[in-house]
């Protein structure tokens, strides 16, 4: 559990970080009052990398067709402490990026199942 006062700090920087991203807040956000307590964490969650903080593209899931819980970069994907805690939480990778930006080469896919098989 976070103190509300680091929380309200926190909140204060992620802002300035969300801004100079140009990420916007929602006007209506869905599923949630208007009021919420720190929309700023919210958004940063909601657009970062969880890895590095940087833009996240691919898609992180618990379940294959489940919601996206988190988002990761493509450079991040590659570090194999990343891709340990991945495994360890179970969390699937889709192959296409939010923007249509493919992780993986045609030929790199079929290798990997080809690795993952044999």
């Amino acid at each position: 559990m976070v103190c509300k006062a680091f929380a309200t700090m926190s909140d204060k920087l992620l802002e300035k970080i969300c801004k100079a991203r140009r990420w916007a807040l929602p006007r209506f956000p869905r599923g949630q009052s208007a009021t919420t307590t720190f929309p700023w964490r919210s958004l940063y969650r909601q657009h970062a990398c969880i890895a590095c903080g940087k833009i996240g593209e691919f898609p992180l899931r618990r379940l294959v067709s489940g919601h996206t819980v988190y988002l990761i970069c493509k450079r991040c994907t590659a570090i194999p402490w990343v891709q340990e805690r991945l495994v360890r939480e179970n969390l699937f990778v889709d192959l296409e990026g939010v923007s249509g930006k493919k992780l993986l080469s045609k030929g790199q896919r079929s290798k990997k199942r080809h690795l993952s098989a044999g």
